[in-house]
């Protein structure tokens, strides 16, 4: 949920719902994960470990790449997701 449409839920007592959301609002997330999974199948992932606690994020796994960003941060939620994928790899 974009902020806009944050604060028009949180105030819509306030002001009309329609009033706060602009009309080109679509609460579109950043492809965080689809970038991600790109990039290693680009052959960018440098190595990747286990960490207890990252900026916030515990525990973590830790994903590093060859170019900019050079880490990625994955919650414990999608371990399961990205170990399939990075077994995949280590197959080939």
């Amino acid at each position: 949920m974009c902020r806009f449409c944050f604060f028009g839920v949180f105030f819509n007592k306030i002001i009309k719902l329609s009033e706060a959301i602009p009309l080109n609002c679509k609460t579109e997330m950043y492809p965080y994960h689809n970038k991600i999974k790109q990039r290693i199948k680009n052959n960018e992932l440098e190595g990747y470990e286990y960490l207890d606690s990252y900026r916030g994020i515990s525990p973590c796994l830790l994903l590093h790449f060859t170019t900019e960003p050079k880490t990625r941060p994955i919650r414990e939620h999608r371990f399961k997701e990205y170990e399939e994928l990075l077994d995949k790899l280590s197959k080939k």
